[in-house]
């Protein structure tokens, strides 16, 4: 089993500094810097152009997850708004907001959606690992009780976590992103890879899931399945659909 290990803060002198915060803005600014890293290195964007979509992309995904939160599954689950929520509802809205918010950055400076994509799907893995440290550190999303060699030991009894689950499954999708960029892709199909693995990823960590979330919140279900599942599964069809389309190679960069 896996050692159960807390870290909420850390003092540095008089600061004290909330780990999970921490983390996750790491992770965006993570995601921003390997965007602009990877539009630089195959010169598909000039100057302001790649620091603007990260920022629109990230933007986007700040406002999904605040919305979903904050007014979406209040509203379906009769609460009083709250920062939390159902984490298959939070995932969708986010995605489809930050994805949103990307093509339409790109459009604007003639970037193909394709290439755009891509991008966000290099930058993805990285920013990943990083930001779902903190849920792991501070253990925010308990699983139903386990013996399995995933499991963790909490101090109430060996469960799963679906944040160290996630987490271990991230380094693999991350290893064969870092291996197959080098190959220059045509457009679209490290999308399509990454939308695969990761959907199926989350996909097998929802199999661990509870009745609740960490503050005793019923989990938002459609029949037999969470609706984070049904979000993993339309990332894995959205993925199969990428690589699914006429090749299309990576073009010279948009004119300023």
């Amino acid at each position: 089993m896996i050692p159960y290990i807390e870290l909420r803060t850390v003092r540095l002198g008089p600061v004290e500094i909330h780990v999970f915060g921490a983390l996750l803005l790491l992770g965006m600014i993570v995601f921003h810097v390997a965007f602009v890293r990877r539009a630089r290195a195959l010169g598909l964007l000039r100057g302001w152009q790649a620091e603007g979509i990260a920022l629109a992309t990230l933007a986007g995904g700040i406002v999904g997850t605040v919305a979903s939160s904050r007014l979406l599954f209040p509203m379906l689950v009769g609460t009083a708004p709250r920062l939390a929520g159902d984490a298959g509802l939070s995932s969708l809205a986010t995605a489809l907001v930050a994805t949103t918010s990307l093509l339409t950055a790109a459009s604007v400076v003639g970037l193909p959606w394709r290439s755009a994509l891509d991008l966000a799907a290099s930058a993805l893995p990285r920013s990943w690992v990083v930001a779902r440290l903190g849920c792991v550190l501070v253990h925010d999303h308990p699983g139903r009780e386990s013996t399995s060699m995933l499991a963790v030991r909490f101090p109430e009894g060996p469960r799963f976590d679906l944040a160290v689950t996630e987490w271990l499954g991230v380094l693999p999708l991350l290893a064969l992103v870092m291996l197959l960029e080098p190959r220059r892709l045509a457009r679209g199909r490290l999308a399509g890879i990454v939308a695969i693995g990761s959907g199926a990823l989350r996909f097998l960590v929802e199999l661990q899931r509870g009745a609740s979330d960490a503050e005793g919140w019923p989990e938002l279900r459609a029949g037999p399945f969470t609706i984070g599942q049904l979000v993993c599964v339309g990332a894995v069809l959205g993925g199969v659909a990428l690589l699914a389309l006429p090749e299309s190679r990576h073009g010279p960069p948009p004119a300023t």
